[in-house]
């Protein structure tokens, strides 16, 4: 799939909770490589892995890196078929949604609108953290995700080498 030999989705780790952190950066998409079924099928085994991870089974945290992402690399139709995977056809439930470093566009324009449009449950777990890294990673640790697992790409120590973390999976036939 190459979706996961690109890195857009990985798992970082566990929060203070026990519950599974996805990292996502769409930034680092080429959609001319991805197609989005294999974004999609991505999305669906991380969401998989994370909840066997997750100490209830059935939670997840994402944290989605935006520093880097144009509004070209949007995909509305996308986005909405992967809360659909949460929303219809999984049983998990996500908990905690951090948008770090977003664009100004997002940031400033798109979030307030959908933050507008969202159910309560999602307005309350949805989170934008702008600023330095060490105000985003202080921001994350009030939510019980530590800078150990935060990737390096903005401050924190984890080296996300999703070679090695898929070998491991596949290793356990996962």
């Amino acid at each position: 799939m190459v979706a996961l030999s690109q890195g857009v989705i990985h798992i970082l780790g566990t929060d203070a909770s026990g519950r599974s952190v996805t990292y996502v950066d769409l930034g680092s998409v080429d959609w001319t490589l991805v197609p989005p079924e294999s974004f999609l099928r991505a999305a669906w085994y991380f969401y998989e892995v994370g909840v066997s991870q997750s100490s209830d089974q059935q939670s997840i945290v994402l944290i989605m890196y935006q520093k880097h992402e144009k509004l070209s690399n949007f995909r509305r139709k996308l986005a909405k078929q992967v809360v659909d995977l949460e929303k219809l056809y999984l049983p998990i439930r996500i908990k905690g949604f951090h948008v770090c470093h977003p664009n100004r566009f997002f940031g400033d324009i798109s979030a307030p609108i959908l933050k507008f449009f969202m159910g309560k449950r999602w307005r309350l777990i949805f989170q934008i953290h702008r600023g330095t890294e060490q105000a985003v990673l202080n921001k994350l640790l009030e939510f019980g995700i530590d800078r150990e697992i935060v990737p390096r790409a903005f401050g924190g120590l984890n080296p996300c080498d999703v070679e090695a973390w898929l070998e491991h999976q596949r290793a356990q036939h996962l």
